[in-house]
């Protein structure tokens, strides 16, 4: 224990009998415009998720691009359904110019939304070969656009014949519960099919081919909602609590001898008479629902 032994091993040189040699090649230059963009080629639209299958989405790739969604609520432009101006947010911003400023071609013809800006005909992503995103320095030949340019090329048929079908499903089984739903009662029902298909092939082979492309979209959903609803007390005319002065009869109004605003006489027990009621307004109260909490309360004010 605790010695040190030395033993001295002789190793020869070996023949290098093995190379790696790594080139790599300096791409070109474009020279033939001065337009600055990326091809979204076949691969990537068909494989990348998307959401809601709106192929627009993929142009955030492009260096420069973003994917923001600025449309006011209510509006037909907050991308609820795959046939309105933005679905799922396809207002697309390049190099910090606004959506508003872009231009959208398919087959090279024009398919601007002139509203949004956006797609007129939003193609399915079945029938996409290929689109372009130019960010910027686009051509003359695009026109008017100072913002984003996005060519799409659609696809055409084969010497073989190819299809596709799909179908993507949503429902309220396989959804969380909204956080503001009624934790006694059943989730609100929502049902969400989007299902298609594709086929192409020959006419008459090497000569002239087809393809044709078909995309439905089915959703029924009950909102969530939480909303201000007047109370049993306050449908009988019972306002104690709730007004913090009270309520008083409108129809007592006179002038105030000691000068100065109006004097009116308070209903009793801050409560008004059933026979006061309008039979408009009454009617009009009671097509409201009554509340379905449990912790409901009248605040005052």
């Amino acid at each position: 224990m605790g010695q040190s032994a030395r033993l001295d091993i002789s190793m020869e040189l070996g023949s290098v009998d093995q190379t790696v040699e790594v080139a790599g090649t300096i791409p070109l230059l474009q020279t033939e415009n001065a337009s600055v963009g990326q091809v979204i080629g076949r691969e990537a639209v068909e494989a990348l998720p998307l959401n809601g299958r709106n192929f627009i989405q993929l142009a955030i790739l492009a260096p420069g691009v973003s994917g923001l969604d600025y449309a006011q609520p209510n509006t037909i432009n907050t991308g609820k359904r795959p046939d309105e101006l933005r679905p799922g947010g396809t207002a697309i911003q390049a190099n910090g110019a606004l959506s508003y400023s872009n231009q959208v071609l398919l087959d090279g013809i024009d398919n601007t939304e002139m509203i949004s800006q956006t797609f007129v005909v939003r193609p399915a992503v079945e029938g996409i070969q290929e689109f372009k995103v130019l960010t910027n320095n686009a051509g003359a030949e695009y026109g008017r656009s100072v913002g984003a340019v996005v060519v799409v090329t659609s696809k055409s048929g084969s010497n073989q014949f190819r299809g596709t079908l799909f179908e993507f499903l949503r429902n309220e089984r396989l959804d969380a519960r909204n956080f503001f739903a009624r934790p006694d009662a059943g989730k609100p029902p929502f049902k969400l099919n989007q299902f298609g298909a594709s086929l192409g092939g020959p006419i008459k082979r090497n000569r002239s081919f087809f393809f044709a492309n078909y995309e439905g979209y089915r959703e029924i959903f009950g909102d969530t909602q939480v909303v201000t609803v007047p109370v049993a007390q306050i449908r009988a005319g019972d306002f104690r609590g709730v007004v913090a002065n009270g309520i008083y009869d409108p129809l007592t109004t006179r002038a105030n001898p000691a000068g100065g605003a109006a004097i009116r006489d308070r209903f009793a027990n801050d409560t008004i008479p059933a026979s006061r009621f309008n039979p408009i307004g009454s009617g009009l109260v009671n097509m409201w629902p009554l509340p379905q909490r449990s912790d409901w309360r009248i605040t005052t004010s």
